[in-house]
């Protein structure tokens, strides 16, 4: 696999090193670290980008679905 630096808006300096730090941070602060699932963090930021996309189009939203019993979070948390 060839990796292209990539470089600031001057050309001049490779930032390569810091945009990875950035997507680990990213990863880390929205998924599980154990399961790689998206976690609550991600969910509630959806679901405001949705709320507010409803709002500024004056749609009525709704939202679908249940909760998951943590008891299925604790059984592949128990797999791996």
């Amino acid at each position: 696999m060839i990796v292209t630096p990539l470089y600031d808006a001057a050309g001049t300096r490779d930032i390569s090193d810091r945009k990875a730090a950035e997507q680990e941070i990213e990863t880390l602060a929205f998924s599980d670290s154990l399961t790689g699932l998206p976690n609550r963090r991600l969910l509630l930021g959806r679901m405001r980008q949705a709320i507010a996309a409803s709002v500024r189009h004056a749609h009525q939203g709704y939202l679908y679905g249940r909760p998951a019993p943590i008891e299925e979070f604790e059984a592949i948390a128990a797999q791996r």
